[in-house]
């Protein structure tokens, strides 16, 4: 079991750091949306958008990894609300 828990610690570091240098590269707007009982990435969201040139981060509340399909309304009201923020330029 300890081996298995140490492949997914590094495993989720290299993921991490991939996706790290990604989102600092990227010079838009980044909504990083995920669900508050999220298990693996709500905990981090705060961090991953910190990566970010302008990130912000977004949990949603009762909903799991796949926030998208715990909560379909909350996902989407979300995306909308944040696209109209940058359309409006802020």
């Amino acid at each position: 079991a300890v081996e298995r828990a140490d492949a997914a610690q590094r495993l989720g570091l290299l993921l991490r750091r991939r996706y790290l240098e990604r989102l600092a590269r990227l010079w838009t707007p980044v909504l990083i949306l995920n669900g508050a009982l999220d298990p693996v990435f709500g905990p981090q969201g705060e961090y991953w958008a910190a990566s970010c040139r302008q990130g912000t981060h977004v949990r949603i509340p009762r909903a799991m990894h796949l926030s998208n399909l715990d909560r379909p309304a909350a996902f989407s009201a979300q995306v909308a609300a944040f696209a109209g923020r940058v359309a409006r330029g802020g």
